[in-house]
């Protein structure tokens, strides 16, 4: 039973490793939507409600403005990644997400910030990397692949992202897309 069961977990976490790699790839190429006006807002509320533990979350979102011109389904993307992140690397009662939009004069600057347990300063320079994986993220299913993919999508609609945090005390994502 043991076997089975440790050969069905192998499993699923190469399946999920297989995927993420597939996805990660699929976005190297070119940008394959067109950039629409939609609800900043809604939309990360959506990708929240995507989420299965998002019961557990407590959403604020702050926007400069309430519709926006961009690529939906790549932020959908950033956000879902950075997301999860803020939810699964929280192991407070309380989990809180606060996003933030504001518009400058060529890019839309959005914040992700968590209160959850933060990234150690000797990881921080790595964590965009592909297949790097923190140490309180190696039991769970982490592939490694989420914040590189992020870092690829930011950087081909224009930007760039960066990350700021204290170890016990969450992290701020700031990424930027260009208007």
């Amino acid at each position: 039973q043991q076997v089975l069961a440790t050969i069905q977990h192998s499993s699923n976490k190469l399946m999920k490793l297989t995927d993420d790699i597939l996805s990660h790839a699929s976005k190297a190429y070119a940008i394959e939507e067109e950039k629409q006006q939609f609800d900043f807002a809604t939309l990360v509320q959506d990708v929240l409600n995507m989420h299965p533990q998002k019961a557990e979350v407590k959403l604020k979102v702050f926007a400069t403005e309430k519709n926006i011109y961009s690529y939906k389904k790549i932020l959908a993307q950033v956000l879902a990644n950075l997301m999860d992140n803020a939810i699964v690397h929280n192991s407070k009662r309380g989990k809180l997400i606060e996003v933030k939009l504001t518009h400058e004069k060529w890019h839309y600057k959005i914040e992700v910030k968590d209160n959850g347990n933060g990234i150690p300063f000797e990881n921080l320079r790595k964590i965009f990397d592909i297949f790097y994986v923190g140490d309180d993220a190696k039991q769970e299913e982490h592939s490694g692949v989420g914040l590189a993919t992020v870092k690829q999508l930011t950087q081909k609609l224009g930007g760039k992202v960066d990350v700021l945090s204290d170890e016990g005390d969450g992290s701020t994502f700031t990424f930027t897309v260009r208007r």
